[in-house]
């Protein structure tokens, strides 16, 4: 019996972190055409089968049958890559085999040089060896994909061989591979699934085993299918507490696909939101989502699709003729996701807490005393009971109190069990009150652990608490008011009511944008109410009140409602048309509130608030011109003012710089009409959130948020009165102060 070399040798073989194979060794036996005897070597674990004599081929055209045999490799480089042999197509000249060498781990790696399909051998039951006389492009040069193996990934490929004449088994011999044995026997069975183009909802979260991506989920949201792509919407989600950044990471171009077959495909569009970096520039914000798409050429075999990303674990989706079968979150090899790391004495203290507070909220808008007082020490339960009470006499919608998200919680605290100074954060929404203005206040809470359960051990209000913490209240409500006042106002209601319902009336007419019902709070007492707004009841008539947060690259205005200082309207110079005044004008601050922003200047949203409430006219101007104080005033200074009268230790300025602010506001209407006016008071709400965050300090406080503000009131002023009046700040400055002259 003669012997042929059917087995490459190879002559380098590194690991490290990658394989390398050196370069094969050229096989210069050369196979006829024909057929050539070859000594078969049973692979371990089979038994020899004894060839069948050859058959005549009769023509039967073309015919294809289903394989899927695997063997693996006993090489340290290649153990991980199994070869398949997935299914044959059969014709009168040849045998095609489809065969794929899949990366089986969870990493990814580069296979350099070496083997490629030329180097199979096909082998029938005869003996007879035959060599591959056409093989598909990305088989030709190796096995590997082109840029690496990803995770899971299979190298899918065509060898097309003459059609064997020596009969059945047939074995397939590649280097370093168990030889891969099998028949045609079992017709291959084609389905081909249709999609319908469409966005298919996904809703999963991945997680990272990298530390500096542990706090960060990938969460794919929806896979939108096309003709000829696939996009996956995503999100890369700041679960954590704090602040999270960057130096350095992956893009949207890392990820992969694989088909149901494991062959690989590489983004051919990213967002340009994913295109240098999963991180926005700036870092995430606490709960932050940074959204993009990424995009692939659409595979043959969708009947299973693996989504990749570095680090993180794999979505594996499955498809029927109805669109997705299943969505699961897996290992990059298809296996059970990586497990998730054990967490934190500070995580864990995180969870408990979030859950106490949780359970907290279900018991108070249920009216469960029991439940609700059991997350309290039992020496507040007296101070909480009479919360829980008032609390029950409001109209909430919805109700819910969190850890504020950049709470930090050191893991000796955790570990100890005392966590003291806590801030956290009730939100609620009213019946009858936009459901869009969610009412947000803080609240600092400490809390211990007894055994296993932690409950809160003291509570402190922070500036602007909920009504109903610092005293009792009632409630009276109008067509479009929630009127809420503590008992020692009661005699004064029904005046209230006529007087909220008038200020309505008189903005409805001036056709200023007014939503159904607004909120109301109305207190004689001044601590009360320096408690509830956190503004001196010696210098304040009435608080207008909101808050801005960032939502999708938006600032959205919420919590507004107005404060009405009522004993400041017990003075005898003071009455009930001061009152009213003042009702209209915090009223008018609602109004405008989505229309408003932090870096909004004073002088154009009290200007505003002061020309609605009050229609300023040639008296106010005579006022103002005669006491001296038009001097004074200057719109440059005003637009850097965080407050108006800032300075005005005495008072005596502050009602100058508001009635000057007033008639800028009506020269403006007078001189350029309502509806410019208007819209050059909205220009201010047209800078992306992204730009403010950008500019926001991680460290500093009010302090520094206040200089930003005021640096971007000084700019946004600069361009948007010349481009909406024709005149830059100081010549409008001037011009204001020769019209209240006149």
């Amino acid at each position: 019996m003669h012997s042929r070399i059917v087995l490459v040798l190879l002559v380098l073989l590194v690991l490290s972190g990658c394989g390398f194979l050196g370069d094969a060794q050229p096989n210069n036996t050369t196979v006829p055409s024909e057929s050539t005897s070859v000594e078969r070597t049973p692979s371990p674990g089979i038994d020899p089968v004894a060839p069948s004599a050859p058959q005549p081929v009769a023509s039967q055209g073309v015919q294809r049958f289903s394989i899927e045999q695997s063997v693996n490799s006993d090489d340290d480089v290649l153990s991980i890559v199994a070869l398949i042999v997935r299914s044959a197509e059969l014709t009168d000249e040849t045998l095609a085999l489809r065969v794929a060498f899949q990366n089986t781990g969870d990493e990814g790696f580069q296979l350099l040089g070496g083997l490629s399909g030329r180097n199979a051998v096909l082998v029938d039951a005869a003996g007879n060896a035959y060599e591959p006389q056409d093989v598909s492009d990305n088989l030709r040069a190796s096995i590997a994909p082109s840029g690496g193996f990803a995770p899971g990934a299979s190298n899918v490929g065509v060898l097309t061989f003459p059609r064997p004449s020596g009969g059945e088994p047939y074995e397939l011999h590649f280097p370093r591979y168990d030889p891969v044995i099998f028949r045609l026997d079992t017709p291959l069975v084609e389905t081909v699934l249709d999609l319908a183009a469409g966005d298919y909802p996904v809703a999963q979260s991945l997680h990272s085993n990298q530390s500096a991506l542990a706090p960060i989920e990938l969460h794919v949201r929806t896979l939108q299918i096309d003709p000829e792509q696939l996009s996956f919407e995503v999100a890369f989600v700041n679960t954590g507490r704090q602040g999270h950044s960057l130096l350095s990471g992956p893009n949207g171009s890392d990820a992969h696909l694989l088909d149901a077959e494991g062959s690989q495909y590489e983004p051919a569009m990213v967002s340009d939101s994913l295109a240098s970096s999963i991180a926005p520039e700036p870092g995430w914000a606490p709960g932050e989502a940074y959204m993009g798409v990424i995009t692939f050429p659409r595979p043959t075999a969708l009947e299973e699709l693996r989504f990749l990303f570095p680090t993180y674990d794999a979505l594996t989706i499955q498809f029927n003729s109805n669109g997705i079968a299943a969505a699961t979150v897996t290992s990059p090899s298809g296996g059970a996701p990586q497990p998730t790391a054990t967490p934190q004495p500070e995580a864990v203290a995180f969870a408990a807490l979030d859950q106490l507070l949780a359970a907290q909220a279900q018991a108070l808008l249920a009216g469960d005393r029991d439940a609700y007082l059991a997350g309290f020490d039992p020496a507040l339960h007296a101070e909480q009971e009479q919360i829980l009470d008032r609390a029950s006499r409001m109209p909430l919608e919805r109700y819910s109190i969190e850890i504020a998200p950049d709470a930090a919680i050191s893991a000796s605290d955790a570990e100890q069990g005392a966590v003291e100074g806590i801030t956290v954060q009730v939100e609620y929404t009213l019946r009858g009150i936009n459901p869009a203005n969610v009412f947000i206040h803080d609240l600092r809470y400490d809390f211990v652990r007894n055994g296993a359960a932690w409950r809160i051990s003291a509570v402190e209000t922070d500036e602007n608490p909920p009504f109903w913490h610092p005293g009792d209240l009632v409630l009276r409500e109008t067509p479009h008011f929630l009127i809420v006042a503590r008992p020692d106002v009661a005699t004064e209601l029904a005046a209230l009511e006529q007087e909220t319902e008038t200020a309505y009336a008189e903005l409805q007419t001036k056709g200023l944008p007014l939503e159904a019902r607004y909120v109301a709070y109305f207190t004689n007492d001044p601590d009360d109410f320096r408690i509830l707004t956190g503004q001196s009841s010696s210098r304040a008539l009435g608080v207008a009140l909101s808050r801005y947060t960032f939502e999708d690259n938006t600032i959205v205005a919420t919590g507004y409602a107005f404060y009405l200082n009522g004993e400041a309207f017990l003075e005898e110079q003071r009455g009930a048309d001061a009152r009213q005044t003042t009702i209209t004008h915090e009223l008018v601050h609602l109004a405008l509130a989505s229309d408003t922003r932090p870096f909004t200047p004073l002088w154009v949203s009290e200007g505003a608030a002061v020309y609605y409430s009050e229609s300023p006219g040639a008296d106010q101007r005579q006022l103002l011109a005669d006491n001296g104080n038009l001097a004074d005033m200057s719109l440059a200074r005003l637009t850097m003012a965080d407050s108006l009268g800032e300075h005005d230790l005495l008072g005596q300025q502050t009602g100058a710089e508001y009635l000057f602010s007033g008639l800028t506001f009506a020269y403006l209407v007078e001189t350029f009409g309502e509806a410019r006016v208007l819209e050059f008071y909205r220009s201010y709400t047209s800078v992306p959130a992204a730009d403010v965050q950008e500019r926001m300090p991680d460290f500093g406080g009010a302090l520094v948020t206040n200089n930003v503000f005021a640096s971007l009131r000084e700019e946004l002023t600069a361009q948007s009165i010349p481009a909406f009046f024709g005149v830059d700040l100081d010549q409008l400055d001037a011009d204001v102060k020769v019209w209240i002259g006149q």
